[in-house]
């Protein structure tokens, strides 16, 4: 036990001490009163406690103790926060002395259509789960949130988006601290591809291309045992169950709306037009006449019904069926109002309908029959195999499946649907490519190599590979893309200091606003980029993912400033400074190491 925890304070030291080289202070620097005191909550050992455990010796600097860090996993933060006992106790989330917690350093992930209702609106205090763990209550955002969930122009929507970006990066009621990136290699020859949508699996193929033979091969799978990225026994509705295979189905299955290349704004791909009603339920939608499956048999509205009708199926056991039913109530819900008219109507305001209305559509009159001689087990089949042949995997997306070797080559062969360029979002088009291979390799430094050697074109994020992987070779580079998670500090927005501010020298929730700033100065997120991170992050500004359409890029991050943070602190009431002295960052990481021994001894588990 002993040597376990010699070697986590060795881990944590080695971690620590390039930070440490970069984070000195003035030479003016002043020593500080300790003003008041919080504890520490972390998830998971491996994902923040580094730069956790940082925190709690620069906060002191600053005039803030860190009593108590402790670090635990997801179920247990739950209980603690949004998974509170709300009305047991407490009306409300506590204190972590009393059950609750103070600061949660946490990990979370966004999407492209940023889920922001329920987060810090105060409608949702008293939802359990509460969304609204923050406690965070502010009529002027809830009014923008208000404007933000009944707009359906775009530009509008952006904007207002962007004011509920402000007015977080104004509170901190969560203190953004990096956003993460992932690494994918490729070669220079390659064009057209949008990395950030690529990682969503809502990338866009088509406008892809190799400069040297318009062939391009994926590497994709990373370090499994098994190939399990080709095993696909499942419908094409469950495709974002599995990264791999949401990658080909993505370019063989059409849908009615995808998303544009630069902005990410929703566009028609299957659908020529479409009409919503003044409630904004009912969205009536125009398919392109010119729509046409690989067999050049035509896309009705009876096929993009059907294909929602078995998403909303229990047998199908699609992963999208309790979304769907959270806005169709029933099958009935989809209307066919002429074969190449169609209507949703949804049960309640959605503030992402075309996301909802881009599921892959499949052609009924070959699904039917197969369903009523076979039964749902053709859901279960191997494309282009036994009974299903290529029925579920007809395309009328922009390429149509060549070829499926889940276990000899492990290689799935794709080409153009030739009738691609018929339809009026395709402008005239087909797609570039001759030819598109999504290959699984197994082992990080074995795919980088095939890529040196030009047998693959691209290397996927889950190889985990490293900027240094792509040097010294001009022909390949590595590329970033946006994750949508990001590391931040979550503040009890209930805490009668850093939240409420009625413990303050001046009582006010302004004063505690000020609290929230100067720690957000305290950050050094450019040294934990760099560090803590080996650069796959940029420097979180407000909470929100910067991977979210409309996310506003005017906001700049809090600087590492601990003359600006103590400022802050003093304007919040606070007698920080002592005398000047000659504090370097260096003394601050042998204390550093000090403490972390005295948290692996007092460390405890939560119950």
């Amino acid at each position: 036990m002993k040597s376990r925890k010699l070697l986590f304070i060795i881990f944590l030291s080695l971690i620590l001490l390039p930070i440490s080289t970069n984070l000195s202070l003035s030479e003016d620097s002043e020593e500080v009163n300790i003003v008041f005191s919080v504890n520490f909550f972390s998830f998971s050992p491996s994902v923040t406690i580094p730069w956790g455990t940082l925190m709690e010796n620069i906060l002191p600097q600053i005039g803030i103790r860190v009593d108590f860090h402790n670090s635990t996993w997801r179920e247990y933060i739950a209980l603690r926060t949004w998974n509170y006992p709300i009305g047991i106790e407490y009306d409300h989330v506590p204190t972590y002395e009393e059950g609750g917690y103070d600061i949660l350093f946490n990990r979370f992930y966004w999407d492209l259509d940023p889920d922001i209702i329920g987060k810090f609106d105060a409608l949702t205090l008293s939802n359990f789960p509460n969304p609204n763990f923050y406690q965070y209550v502010n009529p002027e955002y809830d009014e923008k949130l208000t404007q933000y969930m009944s707009e359906f122009n775009q530009t509008l929507k952006d904007y207002y988006f962007q004011e509920l970006q402000g007015i977080l990066y104004e509170d901190q009621p969560a203190i953004g601290v990096i956003y993460g990136k992932e690494l994918y290699g490729r070669r220079t020859t390659i064009m057209g591809i949008d990395w950030d949508l690529l990682y969503d699996s809502s990338h866009r193929p088509e406008l892809w291309n190799d400069t040297d033979d318009q062939i391009i091969t994926y590497a994709i799978g990373g370090d499994l045992d098994v190939p399990s990225a080709f095993l696909l026994d499942k419908y094409p509705s469950q495709q974002w169950l599995d990264n791999s295979d949401a990658k080909w189905m993505n370019a063989v299955y059409g849908r009615l709306f995808q998303r544009e290349q630069t902005t990410h704004y929703w566009e028609p791909e299957i659908a020529l037009d479409f009409a919503i009603s003044s409630d904004l339920r009912n969205y009536t939608v125009y398919i392109d006449p010119n729509a046409k499956f690989s067999d050049g048999s035509q896309v009705l509205a009876e096929d993009i019904q059907y294909s929602y009708e078995l998403l909303m199926t229990p047998s199908v056991n699609s992963p999208e069926y309790n979304k769907l039913l959270n806005w169709f109530s029933t099958n009935q819900s989809i209307e066919i109002v002429d074969t190449l008219t169609i209507n949703f109507n949804f049960s309640k305001y959605c503030y992402k309908p075309l996301q909802v209305l881009s599921e892959g559509i499949i052609d009924k009159s070959d699904v039917e029959p197969l369903i009523a001689a076979h039964g749902y087990s053709i859901f279960s089949e191997a494309p282009l195999s036994a009974n299903v042949t290529d029925s579920l995997v007809k395309s009328c997306g922009p390429f149509k499946l060549e070829l499926y070797e889940p276990m000899n080559n492990q290689t799935i062969k794709m080409v153009p649907n030739i009738y691609w360029n018929n339809l009026t979002s395709s402008g005239g088009n087909n797609p570039f490519l001759k030819e598109y291979y999504q290959t699984y390799i197994r082992g990080k430094d074995t795919t980088v190599a095939a890529l040196a050697d030009n047998l693959v074109d691209i290397v996927d994020c889950f190889y985990w590979s490293s900027q240094e992987d792509y040097e010294n070779n001009p022909d390949i580079q590595y590329v970033l893309a946006k994750s949508g998670f990001i590391d931040d500090m979550s503040i009890n927005m209930r805490h009668p200091i850093m939240g409420t501010g009625e413990l303050t020298p001046l009582g006010t929730p302004e004063a505690a606003k000020l609290i929230r700033k100067a720690i957000s100065h305290a950050v050094p997120r450019e040294a934990l980029v760099e560090h803590r991170y080996s650069g796959l992050a940029t420097p979180g500004t407000s909470v929100i993912g910067d991977i979210c359409v409309g996310y506003n890029e005017s906001l700049e991050p809090y600087s590492y400033d601990l003359e600006q943070a103590i400022e802050y602190m003093e304007q919040a009431g606070y007698d920080v400074r002592i005398k000047p002295t000659k504090t370097t960052f260096t003394s601050l990481l042998i204390m550093t190491i000090g403490l972390t021994t005295i948290i692996g001894i007092r460390k405890r588990k939560l119950n």
